[in-house]
């Protein structure tokens, strides 16, 4: 390929890589429905149809926004480096939620912001940010979880346990990046990082080993079993 070719495609990587990073600061400022196209193509220093051109459409631009997003948030590569570590599975859950929480209280980045938005006035672009990014590290976390819950893979209730544990870590980060106000928007912005840290990891081990408990099993560290991986409904 000529320079010429290869220096067009940069300025066109560089030209989406611009609208995409303008769409991140105005969604996880406003909103989704409150950030309109020609607000992301005016913060980019584009026209509306470089929008259309690089993404296909507004939803095409969302989407991709809620993707990176949760990619900046937590990344595949970096969740499979934790479960790699020669670990018990407390010990990399306990780490994974000091780095939801550590992520949460170190700046209302615009990453955050996002996916606390997103979350909280749910869009039809979540099922795309579901297939695309999210899935695969669903599939991993049900691994850890499955291990200290001892409920195998495909047994419904696996998922609920997951859900156990993402839910208040979700909260955690909604409430620290969006200013939540009242008692409890103040008691997690009051309390500093290794407590809140320390309080989530006791809460999701501990639920898990109760619900371990309750099912009948014996001992926190459970089979390793994989009877299939999830796939989107």
């Amino acid at each position: 390929m000529s320079r010429k070719g290869d220096a067009s495609r940069s300025d066109g990587q560089r030209t989406r890589e611009r609208i995409l990073q303008a769409a991140i600061r105005l969604i996880g400022a406003k909103g989704i429905d409150e950030t309109q196209s020609k607000e992301i193509a005016a913060e980019a220093g584009v026209d509306v149809a470089s929008i259309n051109y690089h993404f296909g459409s507004r939803k095409g631009l969302i989407e991709a926004s809620l993707i990176r997003s949760h990619h900046d948030l937590v990344s595949l590569e970096a969740l499979k480096r934790i479960l790699a570590k020669d670990e018990t599975p407390e010990e990399k859950l306990s780490e994974l939620i000091r780095s939801f929480a550590s992520a949460a209280r170190n700046g209302r980045s615009p990453a955050l912001l996002v996916i606390s938005r997103a979350f909280l006035g749910p869009s039809p672009m979540l099922q795309a940010l579901f297939e695309k990014e999210a899935l695969p590290k669903l599939d991993l976390l049900l691994g850890l979880v499955s291990q200290i819950s001892r409920i195998p893979r495909g047994d419904p209730e696996l998922l609920q346990c997951l859900s156990f544990v993402l839910a208040p870590c979700f909260l955690i980060i909604a409430f620290s990046t969006l200013n939540f106000p009242g008692p409890i928007g103040q008691a997690i912005s009051g309390s500093d990082d290794e407590t809140l840290a320390r309080n989530l990891s006791s809460y999701a081990t501990g639920g898990l080993h109760a619900i371990a408990e309750a099912r009948g099993k014996s001992g926190p560290e459970g089979s390793r079993a994989s009877c299939g991986k999830l796939t989107p409904r």
